[in-house]
Protein backbone atom coordinates (compact mmCIF):
# COMPACT_ATOMS: atom_id res chain seq x y z
CA UNK A 1 0.00 0.00 0.00
CA UNK A 2 1.27 3.30 -0.88
CA UNK A 3 2.02 6.07 1.75
CA UNK A 4 -0.52 8.41 2.34
CA UNK A 5 1.11 11.99 2.10
CA UNK A 6 -0.06 15.06 3.75
CA UNK A 7 -0.53 18.34 1.90
CA UNK A 8 0.64 21.32 3.01
CA UNK A 9 -2.33 24.12 2.07
CA UNK A 10 -1.05 26.83 -0.41
CA UNK A 11 -3.81 29.15 0.98
CA UNK A 12 -6.24 28.96 3.87
CA UNK A 13 -5.99 26.79 6.60
CA UNK A 14 -7.21 22.79 5.73
CA UNK A 15 -5.04 20.25 5.79
CA UNK A 16 -5.71 17.60 2.72
CA UNK A 17 -4.11 14.36 2.60
CA UNK A 18 -2.98 12.68 -0.93
CA UNK A 19 -2.48 8.80 -1.93
CA UNK A 20 -1.16 8.62 -5.36
CA UNK A 21 -3.19 6.68 -7.95
CA UNK A 22 -6.21 7.04 -5.17
CA UNK A 23 -9.50 7.19 -6.74
CA UNK A 24 -12.30 8.16 -4.43
CA UNK A 25 -14.79 7.00 -6.70
CA UNK A 26 -15.15 4.24 -9.02
CA UNK A 27 -18.25 5.33 -11.07
CA UNK A 28 -15.45 7.45 -13.35
CA UNK A 29 -11.60 7.34 -13.96
CA UNK A 30 -10.35 10.83 -13.33
CA UNK A 31 -7.43 11.62 -15.63
CA UNK A 32 -6.29 13.96 -12.45
CA UNK A 33 -6.09 11.76 -9.86
CA UNK A 34 -2.59 12.25 -9.05
CA UNK A 35 -3.25 16.21 -8.53
CA UNK A 36 -6.37 15.86 -6.38
CA UNK A 37 -6.46 15.21 -2.87
CA UNK A 38 -8.22 11.96 -1.48
CA UNK A 39 -11.45 14.12 -1.14
CA UNK A 40 -10.85 15.46 -4.84
CA UNK A 41 -9.66 18.73 -3.82
CA UNK A 42 -7.19 20.36 -6.23
CA UNK A 43 -4.00 20.08 -5.04
CA UNK A 44 -2.06 21.89 -8.14
CA UNK A 45 -0.30 24.90 -8.35
CA UNK A 46 -2.81 27.70 -8.49
CA UNK A 47 -3.24 31.70 -7.63
CA UNK A 48 -0.93 34.64 -8.91
CA UNK A 49 1.29 34.17 -8.96
CA UNK A 50 1.06 30.08 -8.79
CA UNK A 51 1.46 28.47 -5.15
CA UNK A 52 2.69 25.12 -5.15
CA UNK A 53 0.77 22.56 -2.70
CA UNK A 54 3.34 20.68 -0.81
CA UNK A 55 3.08 16.96 -0.14
CA UNK A 56 5.30 15.55 2.78
CA UNK A 57 5.21 12.63 5.07
CA UNK A 58 1.71 12.34 6.87
CA UNK A 59 4.36 11.61 10.55
CA UNK A 60 5.55 15.09 10.13
CA UNK A 61 2.51 16.92 8.76
CA UNK A 62 0.88 15.86 12.28
CA UNK A 63 3.20 18.35 13.75
CA UNK A 64 1.60 21.17 11.94
CA UNK A 65 -1.99 20.92 13.53
CA UNK A 66 -0.61 20.53 17.35
CA UNK A 67 0.54 24.08 17.52
CA UNK A 68 -2.42 26.41 19.08
CA UNK A 69 -2.32 30.46 17.90
CA UNK A 70 -0.28 32.20 20.40
CA UNK A 71 0.59 36.13 20.84
CA UNK A 72 3.88 35.13 18.81
CA UNK A 73 2.18 33.50 16.15
CA UNK A 74 -1.24 34.18 15.83
CA UNK A 75 -2.37 32.70 12.74
CA UNK A 76 -5.10 30.32 12.82
CA UNK A 77 -5.03 26.99 13.61
CA UNK A 78 -4.27 24.28 10.69
CA UNK A 79 -7.21 21.46 10.56
CA UNK A 80 -7.21 18.29 8.80
CA UNK A 81 -10.03 18.07 5.50
CA UNK A 82 -12.46 15.27 7.40
CA UNK A 83 -13.75 13.93 4.05
CA UNK A 84 -10.23 13.16 3.55
CA UNK A 85 -9.67 11.09 7.09
CA UNK A 86 -12.93 9.48 5.68
CA UNK A 87 -11.15 8.21 2.91
CA UNK A 88 -7.65 7.22 4.71
CA UNK A 89 -9.96 5.04 7.21
CA UNK A 90 -11.88 3.51 4.61
CA UNK A 91 -8.35 2.75 2.46
CA UNK A 92 -6.62 0.91 5.75
CA UNK A 93 -9.79 -0.26 6.56
CA UNK A 94 -9.99 0.79 9.63
CA UNK A 95 -14.28 1.66 9.59
CA UNK A 96 -14.99 -0.46 12.21
CA UNK A 97 -12.27 0.29 14.61
CA UNK A 98 -12.37 4.13 14.19
CA UNK A 99 -16.24 4.02 14.84
CA UNK A 100 -15.68 1.73 17.89
CA UNK A 101 -13.27 3.63 19.60
CA UNK A 102 -16.09 6.64 19.13
CA UNK A 103 -18.93 4.28 20.81
CA UNK A 104 -16.58 3.77 23.25
CA UNK A 105 -16.03 7.38 24.34
CA UNK A 106 -19.52 8.15 24.52
CA UNK A 107 -20.63 8.91 27.53
CA UNK A 108 -24.29 7.77 28.36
Amino acid sequence: MSQILAVKPARGRIVHLHLPDYQPSTSRERSLKNKVAMCGHAIWPNGDPLVPYLPVPLREALEWTSLAPSVTDPRPTWSWCRPCIGHAVDVHGMQHAVLAEIAGGESS
